[in-house]
């Protein structure tokens, strides 16, 4: 744990006691890690110095819990139904992996046992990613008491666990949560590797790399990241020999994407270009909207004015680097290669900086000098900002899916059909189907594409067959149509993933059938589902 220090050897010239125990202990960590204490003032209550780390690490926690729990039951939506689509099976997964994409693969693999347990309901799979999110939170502790008090950790604990997307993804089916779990472990591992290079720490920093590379393709930008940490004293023959090692484990590891890549290489195109603006809202978002990003500047130049970041000048302005190097630069990154070769900027891939984002501002509060009375309201503030907009985005989690699922179960039969567009929507309501136990075959929407198509709606659809849409509404009295019930447009990304076809299908129908009702479920939800019903 120390650089060069034996505690035992320690211990003995000491001659400690054991009531003074954690007082030296206190010592022995700041001989180990030069930076410990130069951040200990930030936020500093005694009541909370004098608890044990397993119950100030249990605030947030708790924090996390109240605003998740309510939720866990959300409706899946359509990236979501893809992962459970996907994880069903292990010939299901190779097929995916292999013709289709292979982001979020390690996520996939590990759920796919995770259902066999527990389920493939929301409760069940929700679990797995509310699990992440809790184990994430210790680890981001720990981290950070590298250098500062329980106090300021707990801090910025609590505002990563009131944090909008942090709290959204923490019960979602998506490999979100597990992808920040690896990014702060892996920048913990980092950082010991920095202070004391090892083989054994390369070795499982490397694995952890590669691990969030196959959790989410961006999990490579942690490279890029912890590259920027390095001072010039990490470029010692240990160190150099441990970069080499962990470089060696990262590039094995992920060998496998490299040599059998997926034959679909559109998965992306549905991304729209951005501009600086998109990259501004990112920021803010990071940090509870623009009012907070806009007080958090504000914080930031009174500090800079008064020259309170100059006394964290060299090697020990460390804490603040971190922060804004993790905040800042893979946003930066992917943005800068959405606009020179392909758009691939979406708000939600960044949800792996968020733990940074809670320990600038805390770093930022601090750095102003202000009474602790003055540091907690602003800090209030921001926790304030964070929970309205975390409440606000949980309020519209979910999708129609089950409740339009429940209605076609209640209502079609025999001589009658469902039809879905697009395509993919037709594994979607025949899931919900399945979980409701119906014993209608005939609820489950007919194949109306000419070619397979992807089961994830991210690449370009195939054609859909309208000789055979003409032939369904000759032959069935009533037809059910399945669609996105937002009421927006068509958009480009539709014309270019080639899923404009809704209204040729609708044109048919109606020359046999007269639209008669048209229903749209879970309006209040971010993914409202509509079923327009043709007899």
């Amino acid at each position: 744990m120390g650089a060069g220090l034996d505690l035992t050897f320690w211990r003995e010239q000491k001659k400690i006691s054991m009531g003074s125990l954690a007082q030296d202990l206190n010592i022995f960590r700041r001989q180990s890690y030069p930076h410990f204490g130069k951040y200990s003032g930030l936020f500093q209550l005694d009541a909370l110095e004098k608890s044990a780390d397993l119950v100030v690490i249990s605030i947030p926690v708790l924090a996390l819990l109240i605003l998740t729990l309510p939720f866990i039951n959300a409706p899946y939506w359509d990236d979501e139904l893809f992962s459970v689509h996907a994880a069903a099976s292990w010939a299901g997964l190779w097929k995916i992996f292999h013709q289709y994409e292979n982001n979020m693969s390690l996520y996939l693999i590990i759920l796919h046992p995770w259902m066999k347990v527990f389920g493939n309901g929301e409760l069940a799979t929700h679990a797995l990613s509310l699990l992440f999110a809790v184990l994430t939170l210790p680890v981001f502790y720990v981290l950070q008491r590298t250098w500062v008090n329980k106090t300021s950790a707990m801090a910025a604990c609590i505002l990563l666990a009131v944090s909008s997307n942090f709290v959204f993804y923490a019960v979602e089916s998506r490999s979100y949560t597990m992808l920040v779990f690896v990014a702060v472990t892996s920048t913990l591992i980092f950082i010991r590797m920095m202070e004391r290079p090892g083989y054994q720490l390369a070795i499982c920093y490397g694995l952890l790399v590669a691990a969030a590379v196959y959790i989410h393709y961006f999990g490579a930008l942690f490279l890029a990241v912890h590259g920027l940490l390095l001072y010039k004293k990490h470029f010692t023959r240990p160190h150099v020999l441990a970069y080499i090692l962990a470089g060696a484990v990262i590039a094995i590891s992920l060998s496998p994407l490299v040599l059998f890549p997926p034959l679909d290489h559109s998965q992306v195109d549905w991304l729209p270009k951005v501009g600086i603006k998109d990259l501004g809202l990112t920021y803010a978002d990071f940090f509870g909207g623009r009012y907070a990003l806009l007080v958090l500047a504000v914080c930031m130049v009174y500090a800079l004015w008064r020259g309170n970041w100059k006394t964290t000048s060299g090697e020990s302005y460390f804490l603040p680097r971190l922060a804004l190097v993790w905040t800042v630069i893979p946003a930066a990154i992917v943005f800068l290669a959405s606009n020179l070769v392909k758009p691939i900027f979406l708000t939600r891939y960044f949800i792996w900086s968020r733990p940074a984002a809670a320990l600038l501002t805390c770093l930022t509060i601090g750095y102003t000098g202000w009474s602790l009375i003055r540091k907690t309201g602003i800090a209030f503030f921001f926790l304030v900002m964070a929970v309205v907009a975390t409440r606000s985005l949980m309020l519209i989690k979910g999708s129609g899916y089950r409740d339009a699922a429940q209605w076609l179960d209640s209502q079609i039969r025999p001589g009658e059909a469902v039809l879905t567009y697009p395509f993919q929507r037709g594994m979607h309501v025949s899931f919900y189907l399945n979980y409701l136990h119906s014993e209608k075959p005939y609820a489950r929407p007919l194949e109306i594409a000419k070619l397979p198509y992807g089961p994830g709606g991210g690449g370009r659809d195939p054609d859909p067959d309208l000789e055979k849409v003409r032939q369904i509404a000759a032959q069935y009295r009533k037809i059910f149509i399945v669609s996105a019930g937002d009421g927006r447009p068509m958009s480009h990304n539709d014309t270019l993933l080639n899923k404009a076809w809704l209204n040729n299908i609708e044109q048919i129908i109606l020359e046999r059938h007269p639209k008669q009702e048209e229903q749209v479920f879970g309006r209040s939800y971010h993914e409202p589902i509509k079923v327009a019903t043709y007899e």
